[in-house]
């Protein structure tokens, strides 16, 4: 292992992200995700399939309730954004969920904070 990401370079993907969050909204009265009403984001921008699956299981299971599962569906985009992608998949999904808890992150998000 090489050592961590620099401060430079971390900025540099959360300009990045940003800038995603920007284009994605548009045209609309918002801009960052966090000010999507969930509502909103769910019609508007909803997750895969994969990624709902896991949100609607934590639901059932009552290990959420409906406004912390907005939070953990605008925190799978914020995700998604880091990691470079057009929707949040199951990945994301699970990568908000373990952030939500404090559990160990997995994925491609652990892959941009632990050291190279």
């Amino acid at each position: 292992m090489t050592g961590a990401r620099s401060s430079v370079e971390l900025a540099s993907l959360v300009l990045d992200a940003r800038e995603r969050q920007h284009r994605r909204f548009a045209g609309t009265r918002w801009r960052v995700n966090s000010d999507v009403p969930g509502t909103d984001l769910r019609k508007l921008w909803p997750v895969t399939e994969k990624g709902r699956v896991l949100v609607d299981q934590q639901l059932r299971s009552n290990k959420l309730n409906p406004r912390s599962a907005d939070r953990i569906l605008r925190l799978a985009w914020s995700v998604a954004d880091l990691n470079g992608h057009d929707v949040p998949d199951a990945d994301d999904v699970e990568a908000a969920l373990s952030l939500r808890r404090g559990t160990a992150l997995g994925g491609q998000l652990r892959d941009l904070v632990q050291p190279r």
